[in-house]
């Protein structure tokens, strides 16, 4: 249930992207979670976030999971 809600989640954030430029730390915010919580890995981050969400998970002290390997 918990991993059906945390698509649907993302399905709405994404959704929201494409609002413009200013979403992005916003919905990065919600990948560095489900990454840290181990739901999904930084491979699942779509590429127009990726830096966002490396950046973030670095600041965090959570660089390690910033990997392209599944």
């Amino acid at each position: 249930m918990r991993n059906k809600l945390a698509r649907l989640f993302l399905s709405v954030a994404l959704f929201i992207l494409k609002g413009g430029d200013t979403m992005f730390p916003r919905i990065a915010v919600i990948y560095v979670t489900f990454i840290i919580d181990e739901e999904i890995s930084y491979i699942d981050v779509p590429a127009t976030l990726k830096v966002e969400v490396k950046r973030q998970l670095e600041l965090l002290g959570c660089g390690h999971l910033v990997t392209e390997a599944a």
